[in-house]
């Protein structure tokens, strides 16, 4: 009847560990497959940003060529260098944004993949203490 017990014990032991060890590598898997999720929200929305940014600066330009025909300014000398300094303005910043959203992005799927190493990890870690009680149970039962 010991035996039985003992047995009976090292096969909980080793479905604990099991069940343990498998539940760290599917929360780690699981935060790698949301970090990337978050990565895509985070360019999708970075993206949308940026189109609404060129958007408000072709308004920006248009209302300046529209002044400048009002008052009778021809599209020569300052008046064009002023155009061409907000166009490069307005493209340095759409490039900000995009490059930060590519950024955060990458972040996030980089802490995706040190959650994934994480599970495997505490899931060996899991193995190792499971493995360290049977001989213990073992003594336990039969030493």
């Amino acid at each position: 009847m010991a035996e039985a017990m003992g047995i009976v014990s090292i096969i909980a032991t080793a479905a604990s560990t099991a069940y343990s060890a498998y539940s760290s590598y599917r929360a780690g898997k699981e935060e790698k497959k949301e970090r990337r999720r978050a990565a895509t929200e985070i360019t999708r929305r970075r993206e949308l940003e940026a189109q609404a940014a060129e958007k408000r600066h072709r308004r920006i330009l248009s209302s300046q060529r529209a002044l400048y025909g009002a008052a009778g300014v021809t599209m020569e000398g300052s008046p064009l260098l002023v155009q061409i300094e907000s166009l490069k303005e307005s493209e340095e910043e759409l490039a900000r944004i995009r490059q930060f959203g590519e950024y955060e992005a990458s972040q996030q799927r980089r802490l995706g993949s040190m959650a994934q190493r994480s599970g495997y990890v505490e899931a060996g870690g899991e193995v190792v203490r499971g493995v360290g009680q049977i001989p213990r149970i073992y003594y336990d039962w039969w030493g």
